[in-house]
C-alpha cells in the first residue's frame, strides 16, 4: 500500500472518530434552552440526578448570563440518565425573569415551559423571593447566592429522525475529512506546534493586557513581591516594615521564600519600565511571563526537538493561562522545559559541555546547565519530582545506549562538578536569607503568620475556628471523602484543563469530557506504541514517568488532606515536560496523522475554552 492510500486511511478513521464523539457527546445527550433576563451579570448552572445519584457538581452544566443577553443553551446528559433538574438562574442576588425553558434530544418527546401551568411545576427553594407568574414569565427575586428551582420532568419517548441524525454524521465525518487532509502538511516536522503557540500567545497577551487587578489567584502577592525587587538586590528580613503588604490572607510573603523568581521578575519590570512606561505597573509585571512564552515559541521555530517537547503544552489552556497574569508557576514549567531541552537534544549545550575537550574555553558551556540548575533549585518545591525523572532519564539513556553514549571519566567528572556548582549557588542565596534575618528567620517568619494572617488561617486559631479547607484530616474527613464529598478529582482536572480567575469560571461540562475523551485515546494510542516495539528503554523511561507522575499526583493530594484543600491542577504541571521528553524518545514510531489530529483537537477546545470562558468572563481593562 503507497503512503498516500494509507494516509486516506487514516484520515478516514479519524473521521470516523470524529463522528462517533459528535454523536456521543452532541446528539446522544439533551439540551436546555431557556429566554431569561438578569440585572447583572452571573452564571446559570442546570444540575441533574438520576434515580441511583442526586445532585453533584460533576453532573452539572453552567453558562455566564449577562444583562445584554437572553437566550442560553446548555448541553446535559442523556435524558435515560435525568430523573430530576436543579436549576439555578443565577448564582448572585438580585432580579430574574423567565420567559420560557425548553428540554429537547432526538428519540423524545420535547418539553417546554412556557404558560403559567408550566411553570407551577418549578419548585422554588427559600431564596426564591417575590415570585411571581403571568401568561408569558415567571419573575423573582434572588436574596441569597443560592437560589434554584427543582423540576421533575416527565419524559416520552419517540421516534427518532434517522435521517436526519445521518446527514449531521455525514456532514461531521467530512468536514472532518476535509479538514485534515487540507492541513496534514503542518503534521510534517511538527510545524503546527509553533502556528499553535503563536495563537496561544496572543491570546494570553490579550487575557493580560484586559483583565483588571487581582482578577487572578493571589496575583498580588506576586505583584508585590517582583515590584520590592525593583529597587533592591538583597531579600528583605521578614519583619520588615518595608513588606507589610506583601503578605497574604495565610500570613506568608513570596519575599520570605527562596524562590529567584521574584528578583529576575523584579529586575526584568525595571527593564521594560525603561523601554516602555506601561500606564499601569501591573502590565509590566505581567509581560515578563509572556516574555517567558514567547521564548519557547521562538524555540520552537528553530527547533524539532522544542516542537516535540511543547505538544503536551499545547493540549492544556490552564498552562497557557498562568502565562498570562504574575506568578512564580509559569517560571518553574518555563525552567522545567529548558532544562527538558537539554537532556532531550543530542547536540545541546548540556551534552556539549560534557564532551568537549579539557580546555579552559571550553568550561564556559558548563555556566548555562549550572544557571538552569540553580534556577531549579531555587524555583517552586513541587517540581522537584521533575529533575529526579530527569535523573533517570539520563541513566537510562546511558544504560541502553552505552556504545552511542560515549560516557567517560571526564564527563562524570563535569557532571558533578555541574552539581556542586549550582548546589553552591543555592546555599549562597539561602545563606544570604538567613544572613539578612540575623540568622533567625524561622522564628521571625512563625511570628509574622501571627501578625498578619487573617483568624481563620492563624495556626494559634482552634481547628473548630479555622478555615474549612484547612487540615481536613485532623477534622476526621477520609481520603474518600476527599474524593467524593469534596471533589478533589475532578476539580483537579477541570483545573487542569481550563478554570480562570479564583477557580470560579469553569469552561463548559462538554468541554471536560471532550477533553477526557480525546486526552484517553491519544494515551491509549501511546501505550499501544509503546507496547508494540519492544523497547527495554522505552519500557524504563514510561515507568519512571508514570511513577513520578503518580508522586506528583499523591504530593498534591496530601497537601489537599493534610494540609490545605487546594484542587489545582497548577500543582501537577511538571508532568507536561516529563510527557514531552518521553515523546521525543519514542516520536519516530508514533503516526504524525493521529498525533497531529488528537493534539490539535485539544488544542482548538483551549483556545475556545480560554477565549470564551477565560477572557471573555474576566473582561475588566487594567488601564
Amino acid at each position: 500500500m503507497d503512503k498516500t492510500s494509507l494516509k486516506h486511511i487514516q484520515i478516514f478513521v479519524i473521521s470516523l472518530l470524529c463522528c462517533a464523539l459528535f454523536y456521543h457527546f452532541i446528539i446522544d445527550r439533551s439540551k436546555i434552552e431557556l429566554k431569561m433576563e438578569v440585572s447583572s451579570p452571573s452564571y446559570l448552572q442546570i444540575f441533574w440526578a438520576d434515580t441511583k445519584e442526586g445532585f453533584s457538581e460533576n453532573r452539572m452544566a453552567t453558562i455566564f448570563v449577562h444583562p445584554k443577553k437572553h437566550c442560553y443553551s446548555l448541553i446535559l446528559d442523556n435524558l435515560d440518565q435525568i430523573h430530576s433538574l436543579r436549576i439555578d438562574p443565577r448564582t448572585s442576588t438580585g432580579p430574574v425573569t423567565i420567559r420560557y425553558i425548553k428540554l429537547k434530544q432526538q428519540g423524545f418527546q420535547t418539553i417546554v415551559l412556557r404558560t403559567p401551568e408550566d411553570f407551577s411545576k418549578l419548585l422554588p427553594n427559600n431564596q426564591i423571593q417575590d415570585l411571581k407568574i403571568s401568561d408569558d414569565k415567571l419573575q423573582f427575586t434572588a436574596s441569597g447566592n443560592d437560589p434554584f428551582f427543582e423540576y421533575h420532568p416527565q419524559i416520552y419517548q419517540c421516534a427518532t429522525n434517522w435521517f436526519g441524525t445521518v446527514l449531521q454524521l455525514l456532514a461531521v465525518f467530512a468536514g472532518s475529512f476535509l479538514l485534515i487532509r487540507a492541513t496534514l502538511k503542518a503534521a510534517e516536522y511538527y510545524n503546527f506546534v509553533p502556528i499553535f503557540l503563536a495563537a496561544i500567545t496572543i491570546a494570553a497577551l490579550t487575557m493580560s493586557i484586559l483583565t483588571t487587578h487581582n482578577a487572578h489567584p493571589d496575583e498580588y502577592v506576586h505583584v508585590s513581591a517582583s515590584a520590592y525587587y525593583q529597587d533592591h538586590w538583597l531579600p528583605p528580613a521578614a519583619d520588615s516594615p518595608e513588606i507589610k503588604h506583601t503578605f497574604s490572607n495565610y500570613g506568608f510573603s513570596r519575599l520570605n521564600d527562596y524562590e529567584i523568581y521574584y528578583l529576575i521578575a523584579g529586575k526584568i519590570e525595571r527593564l521594560i519600565s525603561l523601554v516602555y512606561d506601561f500606564p499601569n505597573p501591573l502590565l509590566s509585571a505581567r509581560m515578563v511571563n509572556i516574555l517567558l512564552l514567547i521564548t519557547i515559541l521562538i524555540m520552537t521555530i528553530n527547533s524539532i526537538h522544542a516542537r516535540i517537547l511543547a505538544l503536551p503544552l499545547l493540549i492544556s489552556p490552564q498552562v497557557w493561562y498562568i502565562f498570562s497574569y504574575s506568578n512564580s508557576d509559569s517560571f518553574a514549567v518555563f525552567i522545567c522545559f529548558l532544562i527538558a531541552f537539554e537532556l532531550i537534544k543530542p547536540d545541546s549545550i548540556f551534552y556539549r559541555s560534557l564532551r568537549r575537550p579539557m580546555v579552559a574555553s571550553n568550561y564556559f558551556f558548563m555556566l548555562y546547565p549550572t544557571m538552569l540548575l540553580s534556577l531549579f533549585w531555587l524555583s517552586k518545591l513541587n517540581y522537584y519530582p521533575f529533575i529526579a525523572f530527569g535523573f533517570c532519564f539520563l541513566i537510562f539513556r546511558y544504560f541502553y545506549n552505552k556504545d552511542t553514549f560515549g560516557l567517560n571519566r571526564q564527563m562524570v567528572v563535569r557532571f558533578f562538578t555541574i552539581l556542586l556548582l549550582s548546589g553552591t549557588a543555592v546555599i549562597g542565596v539561602i545563606g544570604t536569607h538567613h544572613y539578612v534575618n540575623s540568622f533567625n528567620r524561622s522564628q521571625k517568619i512563625a511570628e509574622m503568620v501571627e501578625v498578619h494572617a487573617r483568624e481563620r488561617f492563624k495556626p494559634s486559631t482552634p481547628i473548630e475556628k479555622q478555615n474549612f479547607s484547612l487540615s481536613l484530616k485532623k477534622r476526621g474527613v477520609s481520603l474518600k471523602g476527599l474524593m467524593g464529598q469534596y471533589h478533589w478529582l475532578e476539580d483537579t482536572f477541570q483545573s487542569s484543563f481550563g478554570v480562570y480567575g479564583y477557580l470560579s469560571t469553569k469552561s463548559s461540562t462538554l468541554h471536560y469530557d471532550l477533553i477526557k475523551a480525546i486526552g484517553s485515546i491519544l494515551a491509549l494510542y501511546i501505550f499501544i506504541i509503546i507496547c508494540l516495539n519492544w523497547n527495554g528503554e522505552w519500557f524504563a523511561q514510561t515507568f519512571s514517568l508514570l511513577l513520578f507522575s503518580s508522586l506528583i499526583f499523591g504530593l498534591s493530594l496530601y497537601h489537599s488532606w493534610v494540609i490545605d484543600f487546594q484542587p489545582q491542577g497548577r500543582y501537577l504541571f511538571s508532568i507536561f515536560p516529563m510527557l514531552g521528553m518521553l515523546l521525543v524518545l519514542i516520536h519516530e514510531k508514533i503516526d504524525r496523522t493521529y498525533l497531529f489530529a488528537g493534539v490539535c483537537s485539544m488544542a482548538v477546545l483551549g483556545l475556545i475554552s480560554f477565549i470564551g470562558f477565560g477572557i471573555m468572563h474576566t473582561h475588566k481593562i487594567v488601564f
